[in-house]
């Protein structure tokens, strides 16, 4: 028998059947416990604050507040939260910004559930989680948000898009 607490999750994404759809996922995991949705990035900032999640699954195209601007005010105001991205963008553009802002992961909506679980379980165990692709594009291993070891980051410019 698991007697581990749940990881404490908020999902933030606009569009509501997706968003009804990641909950349902976690929800068929009892180590999983949503505590919160949010269908902005001013509502899910809001929600954190309240509900001080383990991970908050996020969107980056939401009405309000953007997901990155919502992933620093988060990350800002608590530290201890992890952030995964959640996003139909692929771009090494997107992921920069995203690990700026304070996202420990980064995953496309293309991916399987199993591994949006993953993900939740890297980041809330400390671990940060890319998808491949974001992985290839961003060599993200290599990362590190602004204001902490940026150095490598703060040289990194975006790829022209082809």
């Amino acid at each position: 028998m698991n007697t581990a607490a749940p990881i404490r999750v908020l999902v933030a994404d606009d569009h509501a059947m997706v968003r009804q759809g990641i909950v349902g996922i976690l929800k068929a995991h009892p180590e999983i416990e949503v505590v919160a949705e949010a269908s902005d990035g001013a509502e899910a900032t809001r929600k954190a604050l309240e509900t001080r999640p383990d991970v908050v699954v996020l969107d980056l195209g939401m009405p309000r507040l953007n997901g990155f601007e919502a992933a620093r005010r988060i990350h800002e105001a608590l530290p201890d939260t992890k952030i995964l991205i959640l996003t139909m963008q692929e771009e090494e553009e997107y992921v920069i910004r995203s690990v700026r802002a304070g996202a420990s992961g980064y995953l496309v909506k293309d991916g399987a559930a199993s591994d949006l679980l993953a993900g939740i379980r890297a980041v809330n165990g400390g671990r940060r989680y890319f998808a491949a692709s974001a992985r290839r594009s961003a060599t993200a291993r290599d990362l590190r948000p602004e204001g902490r070891t940026g150095e490598r980051l703060g040289r990194m410019r975006p790829r022209p898009l082809a």
